[in-house]
Order: structure tokens, then C-alpha cells, then sequence
């Protein structure tokens, strides 16, 4: 499986352009500065312990098909022997990642259907899912945000997947932070 196959990388964008889709925290704010690239931010945040605010820069920056095995990765790390629902959701997840058709993107709906959207595994399934979007309508704020779905389902599967056990949450968010970095630079080769 190889995240790294489609040639599209992370946007040319700007921190505090992809935080319009997210909240960040009150000190995630103050942190901001509006020439700083999405990278750049994370770090700093990183940097400030400030890990769930790092999570969602990582997740709406990184390309689709990145940000969904990033999500993969960290779940697989917290939870090394998933159920086997989540399994399959995980599964599921990996196939679409080395193979983005719709037939894997719609197996990956059921598997997350069954393994709980609500849970690191099913939401990561469920990322996959929404890797096309929604349809488009004459909205383009509501285009916006359903282009950042799969975004929020990376950062909602990672955050859950680093939460999941509170004596390992210190040690799991820098891990998954500094993984997510890395799934950025590898997006850019």
C-alpha cells in the first residue's frame, strides 16, 4: 500500500485559511499568526503541547487519501488489537487507500456502519466514505465545509484513537502529531 501514489499534495494554502473549517482552542488562536503555512502552525502548536489543535491543522491540510492512512496509522498504534468490526473498518479503510474506487468507498460506509462511526475505526472507515464529498450545490461555504469532511473524520478518528486510554494520551498525541508531520512531507514528494 502506497499513501503516497497520487501526485496531489498539500494545498498552497496559508494556517489560518484551512482554520476557517475548525475551531481551535482559545490558546490555538492566540498562536495563530496569519503568514505562518499550515506546517509551520502545527509545529508550534506541537511545540505548545497544544496536540488537539495540531491534530485538526494536520488533518485539513494533508490530502485526502494521506490524511485517511495517517488516521489508520494512529489507530492501529492505539489500538493494536482491534475488535473485529473495527478490524474490518480498518481493513476496509487500507484497501480504499491503495485502491480509491467508489466499490472500496462504498464498502467502506458499511464497514464503518458496523463497526460505529463513533469510534476511532469507524471513523476512519467513514473518511474514506466521504473522500468524494457531497454532492455540490449552489452554496459554496456549504461546498467548502463538505469538502472538509473526510478532514474532520481523520481529526475526530486520531483524536479518539489518542484519547481512547488517558495514561497513554501524553505519549500518544505527540506520536500521532509528529506521524502526522510526516505523512506532510511525505505528501510533498
Amino acid at each position: 500500500m502506497n499513501p503516497n501514489a497520487t501526485t496531489e499534495g498539500p494545498p498552497q494554502v496559508k494556517a489560518v485559511e484551512l482554520c476557517r473549517y475548525f475551531t481551535l482552542s482559545d490558546e490555538g488562536k492566540k498562536a495563530l499568526d496569519t503568514e505562518m503555512a499550515p506546517e509551520q502552525f502545527a509545529r508550534l502548536l506541537a511545540e505548545q503541547k497544544r496536540h488537539p489543535d495540531a491534530v485538526q491543522v494536520i488533518a485539513h491540510y494533508l490530502p485526502k487519501r494521506q490524511g485517511v492512512f495517517w488516521a489508520l496509522t494512529c489507530v492501529r498504534e492505539a489500538i493494536p488489537e482491534p475488535v473485529p468490526e473495527a478490524e474490518a473498518a480498518l481493513k476496509t479503510a487500507e484497501k480504499w487507500i491503495a485502491e480509491p474506487t467508489d466499490e472500496n468507498r462504498a464498502a467502506a460506509l458499511k464497514a464503518a456502519d458496523a463497526a460505529d462511526a463513533g469510534t476511532p475505526a469507524g471513523c476512519t472507515a467513514l473518511a474514506a466514505y466521504y473522500s468524494a464529498g457531497l454532492p455540490r450545490t449552489d452554496d459554496s461555504k456549504a461546498n467548502a465545509r463538505a469538502y472538509f469532511l473526510t478532514s474532520k473524520l481523520v481529526a475526530s478518528a486520531v483524536l479518539l484513537a489518542a484519547t481512547l486510554d488517558k495514561e497513554q494520551m501524553d505519549a500518544l498525541f505527540p506520536s500521532f502529531v509528529q506521524k502526522g508531520l510526516e505523512f506532510v512531507l511525505k505528501s510533498r514528494r
